[in-house]
């Protein structure tokens, strides 16, 4: 019997961690770019290579988001 983990990739060797700033209620993907939908008003887009920023988009909380692979919507208690 042979150990075939040693083939096997890791889900670890392909992350990395995000300090986002605020608690995080959603996560959803444009393309290749990760979207992390924080619950204090903004999105975080982490793109594979490069840095990430916030982007605001609401005054208020985030209460509702949907996606598809090129846009985010969102619902916050601003209205």
């Amino acid at each position: 019997m042979t150990d075939s983990r040693a083939n096997t990739p890791s889900v670890v060797e392909r992350t990395r961690p995000v300090k986002t700033g605020a608690p995080v209620v959603a996560a959803h993907f444009l393309r290749e770019t990760a979207a992390f939908v924080l619950g204090e008003g903004a999105l975080m887009l982490v793109p594979r290579a490069g840095e990430p920023r916030s982007v605001p988009v609401h005054d208020g909380a985030v209460l509702a988001s949907a996606a598809d692979a090129a846009r985010i919507e969102t619902g916050g208690d601003d209205g």
